[in-house]
């Protein structure tokens, strides 16, 4: 099976996905609003896959954001926010490997070329910029009540979304870790809930879901909750999906279309938006890819 492969036009919840030749049944049990949930949101998660030279990179998955406004030249740009790990050296330095390519796979099946706008890898994100001969899909947003309300400067079009008055989530709330398969290109849903817990690694803003996505394939995919909205970005861990609250990644977004660069200062000033959240939900450790 070759690594981009021509998708059915038809999409689907992708129900089993194997790992090291084992099937894996990733939302058995999901209960009708959570499936028809997941599939409002699906038409923009997206897959994305980098090449570095002629050599084969990262397969992740990544969530389109925003979407101008039609163009000059009849195209629509979006904005894919996603993780850093798609542009990270394969020694794993933290560094853009060189000659850097990116695919992006819509819902459909359709390649699209990516442009690598932006990245930090403090807070494994990346921002990729995507031309498209249609509009492109964009879910809602929703803040976690742990931060302050974020107010763009968007540098697109007026079409974008903006996150939403916050909610508070409390353990035991059900989320889903949602993402796109790299061969089949079907929407990977696993379903678990919000805990209180310890992240180890050590972006202090980090939460905690009890989903379980078993490969890294998935990460920088949405988490969102029983309304369909995104409220965090995925990556990951064997035993559970740390996330970054979408109130977070939202920041870095402002910061990285303006600057390219998320500064020093800024994560002092989120340490301390959600350091009643730190010390109940992370711990010191190693980021590396999450």
């Amino acid at each position: 099976m070759g690594w981009i492969q021509k998708a059915n036009a038809e999409w689907f919840l992708h129900n089993e996905y194997k790992r090291d030749g084992d099937v894996w049944d990733s939302h058995a049990g999901l209960d009708l609003h959570s499936k028809m949930v997941a599939l409002k949101v699906s038409p923009s998660v997206v897959c994305l896959l980098s090449h570095t030279g002629k050599d084969k990179l990262f397969a992740c998955s990544g969530t389109i954001v925003e979407c101008g406004d039609k163009e000059s030249d009849g195209t629509f740009v979006g904005i894919i926010l996603t993780s850093a790990s798609l542009l990270r050296c394969p020694s794993g330095a933290a560094s853009l490997a060189p000659d850097i390519k990116v695919d992006v796979l819509l819902l459909d099946g359709k390649l699209l070329q990516g442009e690598v706008f932006a990245y930090d890898f403090h807070y494994n994100l990346s921002v990729i910029k995507i031309r498209s001969d249609a509009p492109l899909p964009t879910p809602s947003l929703r803040n976690l009540d742990e931060s302050k309300p974020v107010t763009l400067h968007p540098v697109l079009g007026s079409t974008s979304p903006r996150p939403s008055d916050s909610f508070k989530i409390r353990p035991g709330d059900t989320v889903m870790a949602l993402g796109r398969h790299y061969h089949s290109h079907s929407l990977v849903v696993a379903s678990g809930s919000f805990t209180i817990g310890l992240c180890k690694f050590d972006c202090k803003e980090l939460l905690k879901a009890t989903c379980k996505m078993v490969t890294r394939y998935y990460i920088g995919g949405p988490l969102i909750n029983r309304d369909g909205e995104v409220i965090g970005i995925n990556f990951y861990h064997e035993r559970y999906t740390p996330f970054l609250p979408i109130n977070i990644a939202y920041r870095c977004l402002e910061h990285l279309k303006i600057q390219r660069y998320v500064p020093n200062l800024f994560y002092c000033k989120n340490y301390l938006l959600f350091c009643d959240a730190s010390t109940l939900y992370a711990d010191h450790g190693s980021l590396g890819h999450f």
